[in-house]
């Protein structure tokens, strides 16, 4: 490089971080159709850029979200303040990961939910989301929907249900409706059922049977003010 009187000198390498240095194509990656590598640690010490990670395994799993290679896009305000966007290479998802060190001090890689990843299969490990943010489901008792905090949704509408036994002052069906759940509950789940009339007068109720009540199902009853009436139930 022939030095112009007066020119400061350029960078010695695309992540020369010397002040005062002119910087080249492709400094810190841009520009770059390789990008500069970071060894394993991507909050080594070098300045903001855009750079391609290759861990080994000797860094451990806080260097970066797992052992694989991927796209980096880092900001540091100084050797104490770094953040990093990660974007996985090679995956048949596209993993994105933001992470932020302060000092020698790294919290948890966060995973961010896009259009690919955020329906699917829940799933927690030690009480970390490691699926989609939601699950959606169904089956001959219904649909579901699971969450990723572990909370689960089902719902259904049975088939026509008839009232044939006289209760006190008003009739039921004796047999009622066997709801088999489309997705197991971990837990014995709080119920809610309503009634929609088919045939008869319009006073039609529902009711949570006593007896098969379980993470696995439950019995919904039909209360109607006249025998022979009939109608639908909603869990």
């Amino acid at each position: 490089m022939v030095r112009t009187p007066g020119v400061a000198a350029g960078q010695a390498s695309s992540n020369d971080a010397t002040p005062g240095k002119l910087m080249k194509v492709p400094a810190f990656g841009l520009g770059e159709i390789t990008q500069p590598s970071l060894a394993g640690d991507v909050f080594q010490f070098n300045a903001t850029g855009v750079y391609y990670a290759r861990p080994a395994s000797s860094f451990g799993a806080t260097d970066t979200p797992y052992q694989g290679n991927f796209h980096v896009w880092k900001s540091q305000r100084d050797e104490d303040s770094r953040a990093a966007l990660l974007i996985a290479q090679g995956s048949a998802e596209p993993g994105a990961y933001i992470g932020v060190r302060h000092g020698s001090l790294q919290g948890p890689w966060g995973r961010l939910f896009h259009t690919e990843n955020v329906v699917g299969t829940v799933s927690q490990s030690a009480g970390k989301v490691t699926g989609a943010a939601v699950q959606y489901g169904s089956g001959p008792g219904g649909k579901f929907r699971r969450f990723a905090d572990g909370t689960q949704e089902c719902w259904v509408t049975s088939p026509e249900v008839l009232t044939d036994t006289l209760v006190g002052s008003r009739y039921i069906s004796a047999e009622g409706w066997e709801w088999d759940f489309p997705a197991e509950f971990i837990s014995t789940p709080n119920v809610h059922a309503t009634a929609r009339r088919w045939s008869g007068a319009h006073a039609h109720s529902a009711m949570i049977g006593s007896g098969s009540f379980g993470i696995n199902g439950c019995k919904l009853l039909l209360s109607t003010e006249f025998m022979g009436n009939s109608g639908f139930l909603h869990g």
